[in-house]
């Protein structure tokens, strides 16, 4: 009778040291970093600079705050796609000015690259704390 209860223990004793190492290893850090984000349309781009009239009031990044640029598409799907790595350059009451640092999701149809940055699209600023 000992001998079949062995078995299940020693299943018992392995998924309670697997468990216990796997949430060692995915113990989650809290940091002092918040996310934030503004949100607004682009008004123009000219070169690498896009600037964007503000949607609201709120925490505003400063000059040389760096994050991710997204931009909202409603067509044929919905939601929001990272389009870019951008630092602030100025900001203003309603308007904010961003350099492109890098551009993000590019695609081609028919052999033209799609411009993201289009006057008049919905777009969002996050960063980091």
């Amino acid at each position: 009778m000992t001998r079949n209860l062995i078995l299940p223990f020693v299943f018992v004793v392995f998924l309670s040291i697997s468990f216990n190492l796997y949430s060692q290893g995915n113990s989650v850090n809290i940091k002092d970093t918040v996310k934030y984000e503004i949100r607004g349309t682009i008004l123009s781009k000219s070169s690498n600079i896009v600037t964007v009239q503000l949607a609201g009031t709120g925490d505003t990044p400063k000059e040389n705050t760096e994050g991710m640029f997204s931009r909202y598409f409603d067509k044929v799907l919905f939601g929001w796609i990272t389009i870019g790595k951008m630092k602030v350059t100025a900001v203003n009451k309603e308007t904010i000015t961003f350099k492109i640092l890098e551009e993000k999701s590019q695609i081609t149809l028919s052999g033209q690259t799609q411009n993201y940055f289009e006057p008049g699209a919905s777009v969002k600023f996050t960063w980091n704390k």
